[in-house]
């Protein structure tokens, strides 16, 4: 049996992290990204909207502002703006909202060029996954 080597294991910890190609940044994350799905979860069922049943942008500034515009009317939700602030934390993207989408706890990640939000809305949980245009 092989004996667990602690340096070894921080060692391959080390370049793990510091070995990332493509770092979030303000610059690398800027853009526009269209909405291809949303999600919503409640209990144990989940529904799945995709264009033209929900459109939406998110538009991220090189600065931390983003805005939002969001379109679901099989929820009533029509023509729906936000806006605030966004921040990296490692490879997360924390939002910050100004406007009332009503959006709590908002966070994001990215993976090429898709950007996945999650966050709860009423007893929801809300997945939206946006492109990169």
């Amino acid at each position: 049996m092989r004996r667990f080597n602690p340096f070894t294991f921080v060692v391959a910890l080390l370049f793990m992290s510091c070995g990332e190609d493509n770092p979030l940044n303000y610059d690398t994350l800027a853009g526009t990204y269209t909405l291809r799905e949303i999600q919503l979860t409640g209990g144990s069922q989940t529904q799945t909207l995709r264009p033209p049943e929900a459109t939406g942008t998110l538009v991220l500034s090189t600065t931390g502002d983003f805005s939002m515009s969001l379109s679901v009317p099989s929820l009533g939700m029509e023509d729906r703006y936000s806006d605030g602030t966004y921040a990296i934390e490692g490879s997360s993207i924390l939002f910050q909202e100004a406007a009332t989408l009503g959006l709590i706890g908002t966070n994001a990640t990215i993976s090429g060029n898709e950007l996945t939000l999650t966050s709860s809305l009423g007893g929801s949980q809300v997945t939206m996954v946006f492109v990169k245009v």
